[in-house]
């Protein structure tokens, strides 16, 4: 493997490996980004008839993305409280009920949460 060679030539220029696709999935998971395109070295390989049939590498050869408004958080938030009176916008406009919580009773649940509509 080309990259693992180039590793364990000189750690300090290629400090990791290429993550496998079930890596890269874990990897892309929370990030707000959308995959457009995916390639393997192996479906490489075999799409340009380079090298052999029987060679099992899944590292990615190719991946690209495309930025997305949302992005799932890493860990589930419940939270319960008066809800605050809105502009009536945001129901309509996403097609489901809305509610405003007022962020000073959650200041401190909310210190890592960026700011967004959730569902």
């Amino acid at each position: 493997d080309f990259v693992q060679k180039l590793n364990n030539d000189n750690p300090l220029m290629v400090p990791n490996l290429l993550p496998t696709r079930y890596q890269q999935e874990v990897l892309e998971q929370y990030q707000p980004l959308t995959r457009l395109n995916f390639a393997t070295i192996n479906e490489h390989l075999k799409d340009n008839n380079i090298g052999d049939d029987k060679a099992n590498v899944s590292a990615p050869y190719f991946a690209s993305y495309t930025k997305v408004p949302c992005r799932m958080l890493k860990n589930l938030v419940r939270l319960r409280g008066p809800v605050d009176q809105g502009y009536g916008r945001g129901g309509k406009k996403l097609g489901f009920p809305t509610a405003n919580l007022p962020s000073s009773l959650f200041s401190n649940a909310l210190t890592t949460i960026p700011n967004g509509v959730y569902i």
